[in-house]
């Protein structure tokens, strides 16, 4: 990513309606997975700025790993108290050391995504869970993407057979921000086909928008507790390191 757009999601990612309703995910996947625990070591695999680093601190022992410098630095201006330097490919974790690791929108940064994987799988306890994030659908490429320097977005079938290929048990799959797909899909195909050159497709972090999109957004976070959706604008791995 950027320079500029990592000062661009600190200054946001407070309240964008998109940021707050996947924090809010996150929690409903652990508290679902995992319980009310506090006893917990868990890794934040390209933490970013650090909305979410203090909020996982609640769960026990709190790892935050970026690439980079900067974000590092606002995760701890945030208050996170243990953020380090690392890749996807290569946290400078010890093996076999969390019970969870949440990898957020992180692989499809990666050249080799199957080094990713790898990378988490060694870290994870054995029976430890992987949260997982990513885009997904090709045909939604967009300006975000070229700017975030993405390599692909992702359908969740071939993402199942790779982590399944490093020894994961996939517990649940799913597609989300559904509801918004038609606006979304309609918006990037129609720039893409007309040659509009933006910046950012990224809808407004601001405003009575930003405050109807929450609360589309949070409505299907409801509904991701009770039912899995085909198709998306993203998509959702919940895996387990295979005992052994």
């Amino acid at each position: 990513m950027e320079l500029k757009y990592h000062e661009i999601l600190y200054r946001h990612e407070l309240y964008h309606w998109w940021y707050r309703v996947r924090r809010e995910l996150i929690h409903d996947v652990l508290s679902n997975y995992v319980g009310k625990r506090s006893d917990l070591h868990l890794a934040d695999v390209g933490c970013g700025t650090g909305a979410l680093s203090t909020e996982l601190e609640r769960y026990g022992q709190y790892v935050g790993i970026d690439m980079s410098p900067q974000a590092v630095e606002f995760c701890k201006s945030r208050g996170a108290r243990d953020v380090r330097i690392g890749t996807a490919e290569a946290t400078g974790c010890t093996s076999n050391t969390f019970d969870v690791v949440t990898c957020l929108d992180v692989l499809e940064h990666i050249p080799d995504d199957t080094k990713g994987i790898a990378e988490i799988h060694r870290i994870l306890k054995l029976g430890g869970i992987a949260i997982i994030f990513v885009p997904t659908f090709m045909f939604l490429w967009g300006a975000t993407d070229k700017i975030s320097h993405h390599h692909r977005r992702y359908r969740l079938p071939e993402l199942v057979k790779k982590f399944e290929a490093e020894g994961f048990t996939i517990l649940r799959q799913s597609y989300f921000n559904t509801l918004l797909f038609p606006a979304i899909a309609f918006m990037r195909v129609g720039v893409r086909l007309l040659h509009i050159q933006m910046e950012s497709d990224m809808i407004t972090g601001s405003g009575m928008l930003n405050t109807v999109l929450y609360k589309i957004f949070t409505l299907e976070r409801r509904l991701l507790r009770h039912i899995n959706f085909p198709f998306g604008v993203s998509g959702m791995l919940v895996a387990r390191k295979k005992s052994e």
